[in-house]
């Protein structure tokens, strides 16, 4: 069985400043978020620890995006930045099922890649689950070298199940 080439697009989107284009394509992502939240979860058992993409974006909020010609998110890279660091952050990086294996994330990381060099960040750095193998491949396959070992202690109280 042959997949079909969906065609899309890539944008960088500041939801603030472009705010008409933004209203026409969150229905489709927050659909996109939902299904993130629940593929990871089911992937790693860790339902907490993406319950925020689910919700609503502050203003500000900048996404890369792979958008089809009906304007549904086919894809997406939640952007965050440390002006101190010069450092970008992707995080929560999503394409849908059917739109894999087409290119897409390649895309979306060569559009943050020239977004991070015309914004002069020194790095792009990103987190990825444990559990998550393939978005560590697809992470090494966009050119992100390991560099860190992360370490937590998960705390069992009240206040941290709120």
């Amino acid at each position: 069985m042959t997949q079909t080439q969906i065609e899309y697009t890539v944008v960088i989107i500041r939801t603030d400043l472009f705010p008409e284009i933004y209203e026409k394509i969150k229905p489709t992502l927050d659909i996109a978020k939902g299904a993130y939240a629940t593929e990871l979860s089911l992937l790693t058992g860790e339902k907490e620890l993406y319950y925020r993409i689910e919700k609503d974006d502050a203003p500000g909020t900048t996404y890369c995006l792979a958008v089809d010609k009906n304007n549904t998110v086919i894809g997406f890279i939640l952007l965050e930045s440390d002006a101190r660091t010069k450092t970008l952050w992707t995080c929560h990086v999503y394409v849908r099922p059917e739109a894999r294996q087409q290119g897409v994330y390649k895309l979306m990381m060569e559009r943050v890649k020239k977004f991070a060099t015309d914004c002069r960040f020194n790095r792009v750095f990103s987190v990825v689950h444990r559990k998550n193998w393939p978005s560590q491949q697809a992470h090494k396959s966009a050119g992100f070298k390991k560099s860190w070992v992360g370490y937590e202690i998960p705390m069992e109280n009240e206040h941290a199940k709120s």
